[in-house]
């Protein structure tokens, strides 16, 4: 149940968010406005076939050259680089994501934006639960961006992105805590749960992004969401993190690579 101190809070976060917007040009705010309706976008071939090529080969190469810096999760699963940008410079993708980074400028308050690129290289294996391990919010108060880009072709099969269309909206949060007599600070949630939410009206059914190599999804991660677990195959994206102001402490406490911009 939410205690007042949390909706108290979670007030704040969504006044914080109003403001952000006030200095969004107007084709951000147009992109921002689906996002806060939704909670999702797609943007088909933001990368080209030939570029993503480039990308995944030095990716792979990435794995043999810095197996120091490879978080395995998923049970063992899901093989992800924090960072990875800071030490592949095709990865950043400045030119391509700079419309991306205004975007992201509007979400936060102060608008001032840092990030940084996760690698995740997914495989099928029994008992993996998928990419980020099940359903979850990155935040149960803020709003969270970030922008997700297959670097494979990505199938019913082998993992696709999932995402609950206006979980992230306040009033969903509100009611999904209430009828499940959980905590406003919950974060992660069972699948049971989640069929319960379901099943009462709550929660629409869960919405898959298959899509082709070089699809960038744009996602507000207070929104329930997860990687879905493979059936066969492999999944392989790159997923840009942004925080205001400063990468937080569990990322940079983990992950070396998150300490410090790109050279």
């Amino acid at each position: 149940m939410a205690s007042v101190l949390q909706t108290l809070k979670l007030q704040a976060a969504e006044l914080l968010w109003g403001f952000a917007d006030l200095s969004a040009t107007a084709d951000v705010r147009e992109v921002r406005r689906s996002l806060a309706e939704r909670g999702w976008s797609v943007i088909p071939g933001f990368v080209d076939s030939a570029a993503v090529d480039g990308i995944v080969a030095d990716a792979r190469r990435l794995y043999e050259s810095h197996p120091q810096h490879v978080a395995h999760e998923s049970n063992g699963s899901d093989a992800r680089i924090y960072g990875a940008d800071r030490i592949c410079a095709s990865l950043r993708l400045e030119r391509e994501m700079s419309v991306i980074d205004r975007i992201a400028s509007s979400y936060y308050w102060p608008s001032a934006t840092v990030n940084f690129q996760l690698l995740g290289w997914i495989r099928h294996r029994e008992g993996n639960l998928g990419s980020g391990a099940g359903w979850h919010r990155d935040s149960p108060f803020s709003h969270q961006f970030k922008a997700l880009l297959y670097l494979s072709d990505v199938t019913e099969d082998n993992g696709p992105f999932e995402f609950i269309e206006g979980s992230h909206r306040r009033a969903s949060l509100l009611t999904a805590a209430g009828s499940l007599g959980v905590p406003l600070a919950q974060y992660r949630f069972s699948d049971e749960q989640i069929a319960r939410l379901q099943a009462a009206g709550v929660l629409p059914q869960a919405r898959q992004f298959t899509g082709s190599k070089g699809t960038l999804l744009l996602v507000d991660t207070r929104g329930l969401h997860r990687g879905k677990p493979l059936r066969s195959g492999e999944r392989l994206a790159l997923t840009r993190y942004y925080f205001a102001s400063n990468v937080p402490d569990e990322f940079t406490s983990r992950h070396s690579l998150t300490k410090s911009p790109p050279q």
